[in-house]
């Protein structure tokens, strides 16, 4: 699952006009799948508040079960390539 991980970050890198909700969400599962449940406090600014907040939520999310949503969600936006 790693590889595949990885190899669906880099594909993420390059996908562009992305609606905010698939960002954030591509955000969230990639923050909780390398670094765990969100454990800073909020910011003020508010589009860093809404990544935040789009971590945040996926806290007590297992890792590797965030890096598989994280591929889905990739080859989904990708259709699949």
């Amino acid at each position: 699952m790693a590889e595949q991980f990885e190899e669906c970050v880099q594909k993420a890198l390059q996908l562009t006009n992305l609606e905010e909700k698939d960002m954030l969400l591509l955000y969230s599962l990639y923050q909780q799948a390398t670094e765990g449940d969100c454990n800073t406090p909020a910011p003020e600014d508010e589009d860093a508040l809404k990544q935040w907040t789009a971590w945040n939520e996926k806290k007590g999310m297992e890792q590797d079960t965030a890096k598989v949503e994280y591929v889905n969600k990739v080859t989904q936006l990708t259709g699949g390539a």
